[in-house]
């Protein structure tokens, strides 16, 4: 068998994880749009009914659509969380044409910390990131199959970016990985400063503009009557369509911070993100430095560690303001995965395959492989329930109607 029918082989079984993958976020999703959650759906619902706000774009979107249709705003949420998670995945099956598979990027793609990041943590999925993933892969997939002009690629990444800006301002912070990207394709600092620019600014002016509205009690109160919601008290536990992302809008900045120092010391999460992020960066970091020892990739790969290391240091502000740290670590290690994807293409195996190892050592990189892909769960949040792997995701979901009665 030759290594080209090796690696079309592994891509059929890819797809048929990314198959996996689709069905059953898609499947959470209706679940968490079924009950009106107000953290996966409450975020994509905020709107503009009460002026300017951050995080409203997609929301006043949503909104329009409903008045316009009479469509439960739940259900035109979800029907675009899903398309657009698609294009995603789709966006990576086609990345991985031309793979090298090693064994760090294997990991990389099957990592819960990536792809099965909504799997094995159904009440975080369809968050706002997917946007930013399928923003990020599509414009990768522009870079490597289409010859557009600079003017162009400044044109679209004005336009993805400020939407995503606008959408939900963390992911602000996590757009240098587009700049990076550019640098990759473009192989020209004047170039990439020419494309980039543009939109650099452009993000610049929401991101302060954004900044400058962040919500208080009234607004969202009117938010939430708009969406056919009631608005509890602040801090009450509270599930309801309301009572997640549009109830919180009314936090300031310094309640943000304290509540997470508050949650650190509940819940020791600088201990349980530290190790988590250790686990999660662990199979970038190698392929990044697998990257960085092939001859010809040395230049791509330092361009992948700066923006990296640029991206996660804007980041600290929201590690700072919010408890989601599960959320961002994963934000980070999917966008370097999707880098990693455009750089590791080649009709050549990798220097370390599952192409090249044979015998007891073979095995034994599979069970390795197979024990880090399940065996452990990056949560988003740290007060959910502890889970470990699939184990804990089939006990969870066994016990899905008492965590989450109707």
């Amino acid at each position: 068998m030759t290594i080209g029918s090796i690696s079309v082989r592994y891509r059929r079984w890819f797809g048929l994880y990314l198959l996996f993958v689709a069905t059953v976020s898609t499947a959470y999703g209706f679940l968490n749009a079924r009950r009106g959650s107000g953290w996966a759906m409450g975020e994509w619902l905020t709107n503009y009914s009460a002026g300017f706000i951050r995080r409203g774009l997609v929301g006043e979107a949503v909104l329009l659509l409903g008045q316009a249709t009479g469509i439960k705003l739940i259900w035109i949420a979800f029907g675009l969380q899903v398309p657009v998670y698609l294009i995603f995945l789709w966006c990576v099956y086609l990345l991985t044409e031309k793979l090298r598979w090693g064994w760090m990027v294997v990991a990389l793609l099957l990592s819960p910390a990536t792809l099965s990041f909504i799997v094995l943590d159904p009440p975080n999925g369809f968050k706002k990131e997917i946007l930013l993933f399928a923003a990020l892969a599509f414009v990768i997939c522009v870079l490597l199959y289409s010859r557009s002009r600079d003017w162009q690629l400044a044109v679209l990444l004005s336009i993805l970016g400020v939407v995503l800006v606008l959408s939900h301002e963390p992911l602000v912070f996590y757009l240098p990985y587009f700049l990076g990207a550019v640098a990759i394709r473009t192989g020209s600092l004047r170039r990439t400063v020419a494309v980039v620019a543009l939109p650099t600014i452009l993000c610049g002016i929401a991101a302060v503009t954004v900044l400058q509205h962040p919500g208080n009690r009234a607004m969202a109160e009117k938010i939430c009557s708009s969406v056919g919601g009631t608005l509890g008290p602040f801090g009450v536990a509270d599930d309801s369509i309301c009572g997640g992302s549009i109830a919180w809008l009314q936090q300031s900045l310094a309640e943000a911070h304290n509540n997470v120092m508050v949650a650190a010391r509940v819940h020791h999460s600088f201990a349980l993100y530290g190790l988590l992020a250790i686990l999660s960066l662990l199979p970038a970091f190698a392929a990044l430095m697998m990257l960085y020892l092939r001859e010809g990739a040395q230049r791509e790969a330092r361009i992948i560690a700066v923006c990296a290391s640029v991206a996660f240091a804007g980041s600290l502000v929201v590690f700072y303001s919010g408890r989601d740290w599960g959320r961002w670590i994963h934000i980070h290690v999917t966008c370097l995965m999707l880098l990693i994807l455009m750089v590791d293409r080649d009709e050549q195996p990798a220097a370390i395959s599952p192409i090249q190892l044979h015998g007891a050592k073979r095995w034994a990189a599979v069970g390795a492989l197979f024990l880090y892909a399940t065996c452990w769960t990056l949560p988003a949040v740290d007060i959910y329930p502890a889970r470990t792997g699939y184990y804990g995701l089939c006990r969870y979901l066994k016990g899905y109607n008492q965590v989450h009665p109707n």
